[in-house]
């Protein structure tokens, strides 16, 4: 049987330290960037990446804007990382501002995308999944 490859999702919390200390040494580190955090997050980003010495891959989302047609996502050097509201201009310009009662926007923007890279890179089923959630 084929190993899993571990793919950790990190959400640029502190949590996401203590996780990238937790986890097997052969992780691959994955973050979806909305392009609307706080610049200290993303300072907190490439802090994480020069101290822990990781490779990580920064993605954005894509908006395809017709309805109906999935999205795409495209790839972002750490420091590419910034407030620029990019990719969350993007994702109203198609499907609205986001409330909570309608929370697709980490769908979307993450969840998807995070789903859609990997399934690109490793394949449909072949990795697990490792999630750093932030409060917020």
């Amino acid at each position: 049987m084929e190993e899993l490859v571990d793919v950790a999702s990190i959400s640029g919390g502190r949590t996401s330290g203590k996780m990238i200390k937790l986890l097997p040494k052969n992780t691959r580190y994955i973050y979806m960037d909305t392009g609307a955090e706080h610049p200290a997050t993303y300072k907190f980003i490439r802090e994480l990446v020069e101290n822990f010495e990781i490779n990580l891959v920064c993605l954005k989302l894509v908006v395809n804007p017709v309805l109906g047609v999935g999205n795409d996502y495209r790839i972002v050097d750490v420091s590419e990382l910034r407030p620029d509201l990019e990719a969350f201009k993007s994702y109203i310009s198609k499907y609205s501002t986001p409330t909570f009662g309608m929370a697709a926007c980490t769908a979307r923007m993450k969840t998807e995308v995070f789903k859609h890279y990997c399934d690109d890179t490793f394949g449909a089923k072949k990795y697990r999944t490792w999630l750093g959630i932030r409060y917020d």
